[in-house]
């Protein structure tokens, strides 16, 4: 019996992945954020595709950086981001050395 329960173990949830960067004012609102993406880490991931995304706070500094692996984690953070009043900005992290793929800031903000 010992040998089906090795069957029966559920794959590893994976790695969540965000931190808030030293220094910067946080968002007023970032347990939404944490929520978005808490939910994001649910949906299936790709190792192969994975997103560094950053977070603007209302000074228009990143102020939170988090990693979602795959194309339904990161539409889904998008979304959510944008449901929030966020707009994205994109990124070509190989030539601004900012490190992101893309940036999210509050719509209200220039």
């Amino acid at each position: 019996m010992a040998y089906m329960s090795t069957f029966s173990t559920p794959p590893p949830v994976p790695l969540q992945d965000s931190s808030r960067v030293a220094g910067a004012a946080v968002y007023e609102n970032d347990a939404a954020i944490m929520a978005a993406l808490d939910i994001a880490w649910k949906l299936p991931c790709d190792e192969l595709m994975a997103f560094e995304v950053g977070v603007r706070n209302m000074q228009g500094e990143v102020y939170r950086r988090a990693a979602v692996k795959g194309v339904a984690q990161m539409l889904y953070f998008e979304e959510r981001m944008t449901a929030l009043g966020f707009v994205a900005e994109l990124e070509d992290s190989e030539h601004d050395g900012s490190g992101f793929d893309i940036i999210f800031r509050y719509r209200g903000l220039r």
